[in-house]
């Protein structure tokens, strides 16, 4: 089952839906927890036959606070051998999935800034000097596993994009502009397949519009992302 989590008992039936939803989508039951602290979290996980549990929920990373809670909240998961999802669909964040370096220092960097107004280069560079050695040790480790999951996510879009897929990207994603509140995958399907026509796809890259969006639907958002990120490396390469 999945053990869901909410520490904001407001939000605790909007939280439950949400995961429950999530849960449903792997056929997986939902044990949901209106939680005090990550004290009384342990004591759950003591007085709990863990092997039941396979994976523990939480909707939103702000239910934590701060970067130290998020980082004993990671730290007591992965005590007892736990994986831990937070689902809100603009963290997507897994305890088995690397992430970008970027995203992890961002959640730093908010701690370090929450009491200054302005959030510009040189209070953020002033403030870099306040990361603690366990922060800096965190990131170099999360770094080096980033680097890991670029090198294998390349691997696996060679294996599902044909060079014409790749090309077509290439070609069509040169130049377009960024678009707020839209993911990477969303704006594949759109510049990549919407916009151009069924017999320029055939013609020009000999590429298939249902098994490429199909292709594109499959994929997560760190592959979509990672097959821009190859498709610009080709063209300047």
């Amino acid at each position: 089952m999945y053990f869901g989590l909410t520490f904001n008992p407001e939000k605790y039936p909007d939280v439950t839906e949400r995961l429950q939803e999530h849960a449903s989508i792997f056929n997986e039951k939902l044990e949901m927890h209106l939680i005090v602290d990550l004290n009384l979290l342990e004591i759950y996980f003591k007085s709990m036959d863990l092997t039941i549990i396979d994976r523990v929920l939480l909707y939103d990373l702000e239910e934590l606070g701060s970067w130290e809670t998020f980082k004993s909240f990671s730290n007591l998961c992965g005590k007892y051998g736990l994986e831990y999802s937070v689902i809100k669909k603009s963290i997507d964040l897994h305890s088995d999935v690397d992430v970008p370096i970027g995203y992890l220092t961002e959640i730093i960097q908010e701690e370090l800034l929450t009491n200054i107004k302005t959030k510009g280069e040189e209070l953020m560079d002033s403030n870099s000097k306040q990361y603690t050695k366990s922060q800096i040790d965190f990131i170099n480790k999360k770094l080096q596993a980033s680097a890991r999951m670029a090198a294998r996510t390349e691997k696996e879009i060679h294996s599902l994009f044909t060079d014409d897929e790749i090309n077509l990207v290439k070609e069509n994603w040169n130049g377009s502009k960024p678009s707020t509140g839209r993911s990477f995958k969303d704006r594949l399907l759109y510049q990549v397949v919407a916009v151009i026509p069924e017999e320029v796809l055939v013609t020009n890259w000999n590429v298939d519009r249902r098994e490429l969006l199909r292709k594109i639907s499959d994929i997560t958002e760190y592959q979509a992302f990672t097959l821009i990120r190859i498709s610009i490396q080709k063209q300047t390469g």
